[in-house]
């Protein structure tokens, strides 16, 4: 059994996290000292959520630092002085020193943030022949037809098959789920030697929760501070209706944006959250900076709607 693996995206959207995720839950099982390298991560935000999520949920014997040693900007610096072959063995050196350390190292590719996705889907076949590692290689299959599928498949074989990669398998990730049977029909019968796995698209793993939408809006919290931040949103409406129109689009998971003036909306919001026979939405966006009156906070916080004002426009 190799004593490491390298989770590798071929895009963005792959839903590589998600797998990594569940590779780690499997590895918790049964490997007894386990490390999380992320070689290259993001400058913003200052902490990969990815390697932190693994880290907390296992409790792994790891640092953050050791973890997530380069960003995205370090890597530029190379490039863009023709010096790859530098941050290469930098890599390379802080993974040797984790797996003198650990018995097994769970190696999580890039997220594909760069300009060129070519260039991207090179560097991680790079990192992947240099570390010695098999590939786990995650396709995505968001807003795809069967043959866009195939393709993205059979380029990201290629593209890592030139470098020397070796592979494990590949996921073909986040398949629309009328598709999902006939993806897996087609791989079934493949000729390839790499086994691939069909995974349909469920939008709620991948949907934000109020606090994310609150912390991206840099939003301020008039309201519903608790348990009902963490819901997901599924869906999101642009109140510029009457009532009796907006009312009808309040199902679960919907997060309601409405301009800051639009008291009547607030009211018809907290109504449907405190119906006990109605589904509530997620909660409530306020734009423009126009926060309610107290009369009207008041039955927004008796409903535990969450309810966010920020400064923008609708």
């Amino acid at each position: 059994m190799s004593q490491s693996l390298y989770i590798s995206a071929a895009e963005a959207r792959s839903g590589k996290a998600l797998v990594a995720l569940g590779v780690m839950d499997i590895l918790a099982r049964r490997v007894g000292r386990i490390a999380i390298f992320r070689p290259v991560v993001s400058d913003i935000p200052a902490r990969d959520p990815i390697a932190e999520l693994l880290i907390k949920q296992y409790d792994l014997d790891i640092t953050y630092e050791e973890a997530c040693p380069f960003t995205y900007s370090d890597v530029a610096t190379h490039f863009e002085s023709g010096n790859v072959e530098k941050i290469v063995a930098d890599i390379v050196d802080v993974y040797t020193q984790l797996k003198q350390k650990y018995e097994f190292v769970l190696t999580i590719g890039t997220d594909f943030l760069g300009p060129a996705v070519n260039a991207e889907l090179e560097l991680n076949a790079t990192l992947a022949t240099n570390l010695g590692a098999p590939v786990l290689l995650v396709v995505s299959a968001v807003d795809k037809s069967l043959e866009q599928i195939v393709t993205s498949q059979g380029h990201a074989l290629h593209a890592f098959g030139e470098f020397g990669c070796s592979f494990v398998a590949t996921i073909v990730n986040r398949v629309h789920p009328e598709l999902a049977s006939s993806a897996r029909d087609h791989f079934s019968l493949s000729s390839s030697a790499v086994p691939t796995y069909v995974l349909r698209d469920i939008p709620l793993l991948s949907a934000l929760t109020v606090a994310e939408v609150a912390r991206g809006l840099r939003g301020t919290l008039i309201s519903g501070d608790g348990p009902n931040l963490s819901r997901e949103v599924e869906r999101y409406v642009a109140g510029s209706g009457h009532v009796p129109m907006v009312l009808g689009l309040l199902n679960a998971g919907t997060l309601l944006i409405a301009a800051g003036d639009r008291s009547d909306l607030a009211v018809a919001a907290a109504a449907v959250a405190s119906a006990p026979d109605m589904d509530s939405p997620a909660g409530l966006v306020l734009t423009c900076g126009v926060v309610p009156d107290d009369l009207t906070i008041r039955l927004l916080q008796s409903a535990q709607l969450p309810v966010i004002s920020v400064e923008p426009d609708t």
